[in-house]
Order: C-alpha cells, then sequence, then structure tokens
C-alpha cells in the first residue's frame, strides 16, 4: 500500500490523518459528556477531564492542519461515477466538513479566554496574550 495517495486511492497517510481526527473528535465527545455527566463541578476529577478535553482540541488542531496540508500537497483520487450534481454536492460537503474541524478547535482556543494556560499535555499561552 503506497503512503501517497494515487488516482485509485488514498494513501495510508490520509487514510491515518482522517481515523486519528475521527477518534480525537470522538475522545473529546466522550471526554466532555463525562465531565457534564458523571462530575461534580470544582472537583479535581472535573478539571482533569476538562484539561484532557482541552488537549484533545488542540491535538485536534494541530492534526486538521496536517491534514489540510497533505490534501494540498497530494493529488485525489478519481471521482466515482455520478452525477454533476452529486459530485457538487460531495464536494460542497467536504469543504463543509473541513471548515467545521477548523472552526470547532480555533472557537473552543478563542472560547478558553483566561480560564487557563496549562491544557494537560500542552503549556499554550492564554488568549490575550496571544
Amino acid at each position: 500500500m503506497n503512503l501517497k495517495n494515487s488516482n485509485e486511492n488514498y494513501g495510508m497517510i490520509a487514510k491515518a490523518l482522517h481515523w486519528f481526527t475521527a477518534f480525537l473528535f470522538l475522545g473529546a465527545y466522550i471526554s466532555v459528556y463525562y465531565r457534564h455527566w458523571f462530575t461534580e463541578a470544582k472537583t479535581p476529577e472535573n478539571w482533569n477531564a476538562l484539561q484532557l478535553y482541552l488537549s484533545l482540541g488542540i491535538s485536534i488542531g494541530v492534526l486538521v492542519l496536517l491534514r489540510v496540508i497533505w490534501r494540498l500537497v497530494n493529488i485525489q483520487p478519481s471521482e466515482e461515477p455520478g452525477t454533476r450534481l452529486e459530485h457538487k454536492s460531495a464536494k460542497v460537503g467536504h469543504y463543509l466538513l473541513y471548515a467545521i474541524m477548523i472552526a470547532m478547535p480555533v472557537t473552543g482556543y478563542l472560547g478558553t479566554g483566561v480560564a487557563t494556560e496549562f491544557f494537560f499535555l500542552f503549556d499554550i499561552a492564554e488568549f490575550p496574550d496571544t
């Protein structure tokens, strides 16, 4: 199997970026709902769940950036048979998904305000300092 994309298939790197992104989004979803449903406010467990959620968000942001770069520098497989409307709809859907994958980590980071500068796995400047 090829690392890079070909005219027939996506390569291993594109597939890995796809699945890592999907698992990180799933992990972020699970961690934030774990925090809301199963922890008490202002407890260490609640804080750890928040930090995990924020760390996953930062990881998603980095991975999506790498994914966009990889998509721009690599060829895309040929389109499947279909009508012009189907191809246009698929392209618009892809762009919307990328927009959402970019907007979620960015707005999440902007929404942290001055809540924290330590993101469990990462030490990142507070929003006012950026």
